[in-house]
């Protein structure tokens, strides 16, 4: 309980209880006893109340960075791929107007075989930073391992998940990306599938996704297949 809660809830039990007193013709100096012995216990649980409640906060505080821990995360701050998956299939039950976008760094071996993995990590980096520049706050962004990262869209249709994919891959295509002295450019390829009813479960939508996405290295890469 709040220290506010507790104050009222003793202030109406002393009430009470001395209201009770009065009816009943209690004695002054029995009621003055009871007063007098009802501070120290009003003080003992006021600092109860405190303690216990400054204890919760602290626990649910470490609770809630536990959880933002294990959901996030380290490298692109983007959700985790467990996290995303798991969020992802509840979306799925819950809103069959969305759709789903798989992108891929393109060569994105030949960048860490060139610069080595610490530009790697930079290059994921930035390109989740577009990612999260580029979509709306309650769309899933997740990096579901390596150069590939997951985007579900609830209440979009494939139109406008397209044009969500080309502001993604433009934006990308225009990065700057500076390590060491050198200038990277980079591409993504994209895939965007549309949810809809003959698609059994989410892993079909995902597996859809891939697939376009896997169509879209086949035609050349930096492009969006749906």
């Amino acid at each position: 309980i709040t220290n506010k809660m507790y104050l009222v809830m003793e202030i109406f039990q002393v009430s009470f209880v001395v209201f009770l007193m009065k009816i009943y013709r209690v004695p002054v100096q029995q009621l003055e006893i009871f007063l007098t012995f009802s501070i120290p216990f009003f003080l003992y649980g006021w600092a109860v109340v405190t303690i216990n409640r400054k204890a919760a906060v602290e626990m649910y505080g470490n609770a809630h960075q536990n959880y933002f821990y294990m959901s996030i995360d380290g490298l692109s701050h983007l959700l985790n791929r467990r996290s995303w998956y798991d969020k992802g299939q509840g979306l799925f039950t819950q809103e069959k107007g969305l759709s789903f976008i798989m992108l891929d760094i393109d060569h994105f071996k030949r960048v860490n075989d060139t610069y080595g993995h610490e530009c790697g990590d930079v290059v994921i980096e930035k390109i989740s930073s577009v990612l999260l520049e580029q979509t709306r706050d309650y769309d899933l962004v997740g990096r579901l391992g390596g150069e590939e990262f997951g985007i579900i869209l609830p209440h979009t249709d494939k139109h406008d998940a397209l044009e969500i994919a080309q502001r993604i891959r433009e934006a990308v295509e225009q990065l700057n990306i500076s390590y060491e002295g050198n200038t990277l450019h980079v591409t993504v390829s994209i895939g965007v599938i549309e949810n809809r009813a003959e698609i059994p479960n989410f892993g079909a939508l995902v597996k859809l996704g891939d697939k376009c996405l896997y169509e879209a290295k086949e035609r050349g890469r930096n492009q969006v297949v749906s």
